[in-house]
């Protein structure tokens, strides 16, 4: 199987059409369970919430264990939206610092 290559500005592209400003979570008290806004300047970025309860079977688990599992997935998936627009930039400034050194490095 070939190996894709990275295609940053296609990366870049996207992650400049997004919308701009600190992304950070608060809960959403408006409905019963875990629902997480992922929020911006601008108002809900997102809602978040968990599928399963980190693949807990409801057999022989308590009510309130599984509510905890619950909420921290919920957490957890939250956390993973606010943070992708600093992690991808970032990751993509890495990808280009090392394609640049890899460039110089072959070159000499």
């Amino acid at each position: 199987m070939a190996k894709k290559s990275l295609d940053l500005a296609a990366i870049k592209a996207r992650l400049s059409k997004i919308t701009e400003g600190e992304w950070t979570t608060d809960e959403d008290t408006s409905r019963f369970g875990c629902v997480k806004n992922v929020n911006c300047d601008d108002g809900v970025v997102a809602k978040m919430n968990a599928r399963k309860p980190l693949d807990v079977s409801s057999a022989g688990v308590s009510l309130d264990k599984r509510m905890a599992l619950y909420f921290a997935q919920c957490n957890a998936n939250a956390d993973f939206v606010a943070h992708a627009p600093k992690d991808v930039a970032a990751l993509v400034a890495e990808v280009e610092r090392l394609r640049s050194k890899l460039k110089k490095t072959e070159e000499s």
